[in-house]
């Protein structure tokens, strides 16, 4: 009897991590969606906390033990992958594209692309298009 009740605990426990991963993990990918969304939009941690219905606490514990990165930390690097793009793609001024990807003063997004790139907005722009013709 002893066995069987301890095997019977074990798989519900199993069972019940199981469930837990997953439960964080849909949280997870919820607030990367929304980010996904919101990248232009003046958004915060609280934002992607609540769109996941979860505290701003338990959201960055969450998303730090299955990604590996802050909320804030992909959030910014998303915003910045997707300026990378526009600036390859499109003619648009770097300070417009800075507004499309969340920031309100083209110098502060100079500041983080070439925080993230290691170049200027311009240059990489620059960079790209050449090595495309």
């Amino acid at each position: 009897i002893a066995a069987d009740l301890e095997k019977s605990v074990r798989e519900l426990a199993e069972r019940f991590d199981g469930l837990t991963r997953s439960r964080d993990y849909i949280a997870v990918r919820t607030m990367i969606a929304y980010m996904e969304e919101h990248l232009g939009d003046n958004v915060g941690v609280q934002d992607i906390a609540a769109a996941a219905g979860i505290s701003v606490s338990l959201a960055s514990q969450l998303f730090k033990q299955e990604m590996n990165e802050t909320i804030h930390d992909c959030f910014t690097r998303m915003r910045i992958e997707r300026a990378a793009r526009l600036l390859v793609e499109t003619d648009d001024k770097i300070a417009d594209i800075a507004a499309m990807v969340g920031y309100q003063h083209e110098n502060s997004f100079i500041r983080v692309f070439r925080k993230f790139n290691n170049i200027t907005p311009g240059k990489y722009r620059e960079l790209m298009r050449n090595r495309e013709s």
